[in-house]
């Protein structure tokens, strides 16, 4: 899935205001990696992340996107993160 495709799904997932505080990176396993520097951003994602996924069903299907792993950064075997910044470490500003 394209970087682009996947930003707009999340986007639509999500909303704006948890858009423009996260990154995420779809991993070859179909798990979506979310990365939040700030902790409240992080446990807003864990706790509706069961909605999360089921919009990105509703928008996909199954199989693209398995699961949610929410952290303070993406992993290193995630795939670029989708957005305009290439910086693993900190969500995109918008």
């Amino acid at each position: 899935m394209s970087p682009g495709k996947l930003q707009a799904a999340w986007r639509l997932a999500v909303g704006t205001a948890i858009d423009r505080a996260t990154s995420v990176a779809l991993r070859e396993d179909g798990t979506l990696e979310v990365a939040a520097a700030e902790l409240s951003w992080r446990r807003e994602v864990r706790r509706s992340q069961g909605l999360i996924l089921s919009r990105l069903h509703d928008l996909f299907g199954p199989d693209p996107v398995r699961k949610i792993k929410v952290g303070a950064r993406l992993s290193e075997t995630a795939s670029p993160p989708a957005g305009p910044t290439g910086d693993f470490a900190r969500p995109r500003n918008r």
